[in-house]
């Protein structure tokens, strides 16, 4: 077992910063990706914030000129 490490030493130096190196450019990968997510889920909440206000706006108006046709009529 000694003589086995003895003779991967050499190729586990190489290989072993290499290796963690692919681990922590994948990780960065995975964390970039899931904050552009977030923004994107983020970014579609406010959309659709704004858009339930506008509608909200609108049906406030309609019930206004809804009352003011009722007075009139």
């Amino acid at each position: 077992m000694h003589d086995l490490l003895k003779d991967l030493a050499p190729i586990l130096t190489v290989t072993f910063p290499f290796l963690m190196g692919l681990l922590a450019s994948h990780e960065s990968h995975k964390k970039s990706q899931r904050e552009e997510y977030q923004a994107l889920i983020d970014r579609y909440k406010r959309e659709s914030d704004a858009n339930y206000k506008k509608w909200m706006d609108a049906e406030k108006k309609i019930d206004e000129l809804r009352k003011e046709l009722l007075e009139k009529g």
